[in-house]
């Protein structure tokens, strides 16, 4: 970038997939029973998701074969947040006072631990309201009422994945969480019919 500030250096980084997996004969699908309901999942690879997909042709490619009426597709937010082009290098985040003031408030294995991450949630959000979500949160705490700095500072920072976060080769970069969740979930079903919804798995003591 050149201007007023002077030139600072700018990289852009794109990932692209290159192997495109055959989806597998629906008699090799390997489907689950949960315990306790009355449902079975079965998980569905695809190839390396990149800015190129949309979340349509990847249902349509992917899940429809083997989907049933009254089925739901859950459809990862990371991935969702990768096909719509929502993440940054660190190298790429400015971190400013108030990122790094206010990563000191969380635990070390937190995304928003880093002054980096917690900088890509000040770009989404603002620092305004970082700044209020982390001394609400402080106060919160003094008097026992946990999850207070999520509520305030919104949605996407309980969905951010710090560096590692994510699988190779996104493990190199900052996630933000997906943006039109409810929209993209509409028009899936618009275009091929069967539900989807974007959920966040993140506790790996839960098999899926």
């Amino acid at each position: 970038a050149y201007g007023p500030h002077g030139r600072t250096p700018q990289a852009q980084h794109v990932v692209l997939p290159l192997q495109f997996p055959a989806p597998p004969a629906p008699d090799q699908l390997a489907w689950r029973r949960v315990e306790g309901a009355d449902i079975e999942v079965a998980a569905l690879p695809t190839h390396l998701l990149c800015h190129m997909d949309d979340p349509i042709s990847i249902v349509q490619k992917y899940a429809l074969p083997y989907a049933s009426p009254g089925d739901i597709i859950a459809f990862g937010e990371s991935p969702l947040a990768l096909m719509q082009g929502r993440f940054r290098h660190p190298a790429m985040v400015k971190p400013g006072i108030i990122a790094r003031l206010a990563c000191l408030c969380f635990h070390p294995t937190s995304s928003l631990a880093t002054a980096c991450g917690m900088q890509a949630l000040v770009d989404v959000v603002g620092a305004w309201r970082v700044a209020s979500a982390v001394l609400l949160g402080i106060i919160g705490r003094i008097i026992r009422q946990r999850g207070v700095f999520y509520r305030v500072a919104g949605d996407q920072a309980a969905l951010i994945d710090d560096v590692t976060g994510t699988l190779p080769p996104y493990d190199q970069f900052i996630c933000l969480g997906p943006a039109r969740s409810k929209e993209t979930c509409d028009k899936v079903k618009e275009a091929t019919g069967i539900d989807m919804a974007v959920v966040d798995v993140n506790d790996l003591t839960v098999r899926t």
